[in-house]
């Protein structure tokens, strides 16, 4: 084969007009093509390109779309000779009998110019690579940015007549009514916090923030022990950026076998401590909870690697400890890669049907209140946080500060997860008590102050 005709994009000049011609003679085709409507640069030809350009101006100014409204419209934009001239309109308006198809043509199109995507996407990255004008790490960012934008052109929605919906929901509703209690989605393990959010929903994009030391990290390795030993054996995937999974398997045998987190890594246990540890390795060993400690990721890889678990693991709950710590693109701004995170995050929690658990810092102004009481606008490096999740919460941790309770006893102990956002619920404060030897929250509140909610 001739290696000129091997470097030729693929492209098909005769599908591209028959694409054309079927939004000219078909006035609702912009109602067939749906979620498939193309946009210019589909197109390989320029002048298909000129064309559809003009017939989306003509129909933004609600005119027909036809071969005179077309011609005066590109002769007066001055584009008529770059779109070939009144001849090749002739040809296009006659390049098919019918608008049947044109489903399919757009499927075309739209395969074809994603290919060209992905040819121009790897030779970039050859050349580059090849001139070593970039960090690998620099340059793998870059590249996994543009895939996923690539890859979210391919994902179009359209609005569906509420029926369907109502169906969905009903039948969800009635999955819900045969588990037992309030919760309808994965538990946290904890009585107060499932009454008020109802358990983490699927598809719900959940923050879990906090200044360092509040036990960000801990709290959440809970949630996922609870949602694996509940009666449903929840799979769950932990991404921990920060820690590595001998310190998390640690952590996990202090709070399961119910000894000191200080003993274990000192090696300085008594007889029945080996013999809790031994219990606590076999009943952790059973559940099903996949750690991933890559101390680099994007939201590329992590796309990749869940689509995998769940599809092979099924799990029903994601956690990233944390997103300060996801890789972005290094040429734009810190807080514009987090929001893209986000976004994404959000994207992926929708596509796979589960929840998503992101860890996140505060800022240093929480200290700098009296109360020390966090609040939406803490949330650091990105507001998109806060817009793009269902569910917001906080930990507070009294004894830290040193504030004392109304009587001015001590707090000891006390742990106050704040609900500072959730969508489909109340916002509200659920008591838990944290015990430091251990790391371990535990729903006993007793000797707390009784929690406070605010119904929306």
């Amino acid at each position: 084969m001739n290696e000129d005709i091997k470097k030729i994009p693929p492209h098909d000049l005769e599908i591209e007009k028959a694409l054309l011609c079927c939004i000219m003679i078909d006035e609702d085709w912009d109602e067939k093509l749906g979620d498939m409507r193309p946009e210019e640069s589909y197109f390989y030809s320029k002048q298909h390109r000129y064309i559809y350009q003009a017939m989306k101006n003509l129909m933004s100014n609600n005119h027909a779309i036809d071969l005179l409204s077309l011609k005066n419209h590109l002769h007066k934009t001055g584009k008529l000779s770059d779109a070939g001239g009144a001849p090749y309109l002739a040809e296009v308006i006659d390049a098919i009998s019918t608008s049947a198809n044109i489903r399919h043509y757009a499927e075309i199109v739209q395969n074809k110019y994603l290919l060209r995507s992905l040819i121009h996407l790897s030779t970039d990255s050859i050349e580059t690579a090849y001139s070593e004008e970039k960090e690998a790490n620099q340059l793998l960012d870059k590249l996994s940015g543009e895939l996923f934008e690539l890859a979210e052109k391919k994902q179009r929605n359209i609005p569906l007549q509420i029926e369907e919906s109502l169906y969905k929901v009903y039948a969800q509703i009635e999955e819900w009514s045969k588990k037992s209690g309030d919760v309808s989605g994965v538990t946290s393990g904890y009585e107060r916090l499932d009454s008020l959010t109802a358990g983490w929903q699927n598809s719900n994009l959940l923050v879990l923030a906090a200044r360092p030391s509040m036990g960000k990290t801990q709290l959440a390795l809970n949630f996922a022990i609870n949602a694996a030993r509940s009666e449903e054996k929840t799979p769950v995937a932990i991404f921990s950026l920060e820690m590595g999974r001998s310190e998390l398997a640690m952590r996990l045998l202090s709070m399961v076998g119910n000894v000191s987190l200080k003993n274990l890594k000192a090696g300085n246990l008594q007889a029945d401590e080996w013999t809790s540890l031994g219990i606590a390795m076999g009943a952790l060993a059973e559940l099903p909870i996949f750690i991933d400690d890559s101390t680099s990721l994007n939201v590329l890889e992590l796309r990749t690697k869940c689509r995998r678990l769940k599809k092979d693991k099924n799990i029903g709950l994601i956690i990233i400890d944390y997103i300060g710590l996801m890789e972005t693109d290094s040429k734009i701004e810190r807080h514009e890669g987090i929001s893209r995170i986000s976004r994404a995050l959000k994207g992926l929690s929708k596509e796979l049907d589960v929840p998503i658990m992101v860890l996140s810092q505060l800022n240093r102004e929480v200290d700098k209140r009296q109360d020390k009481r966090p609040i939406l606008s803490d949330l650091r490096e990105s507001g998109a946080i806060e817009q793009d999740a269902d569910l917001v919460m906080f930990i507070l941790r009294p004894e830290f500060y040193g504030i004392k309770d109304a009587n001015g006893r001590d707090q000891s102990g006390l742990a106050e997860v704040i609900i500072g956002k959730q969508r489909s619920g109340p916002t509200g404060i659920v008591n838990l008590h944290f015990d430091k030897k251990c790391l371990k929250f535990e729903d006993n509140i007793d000797r707390f102050a009784e929690d406070r909610y605010s119904q929306i």
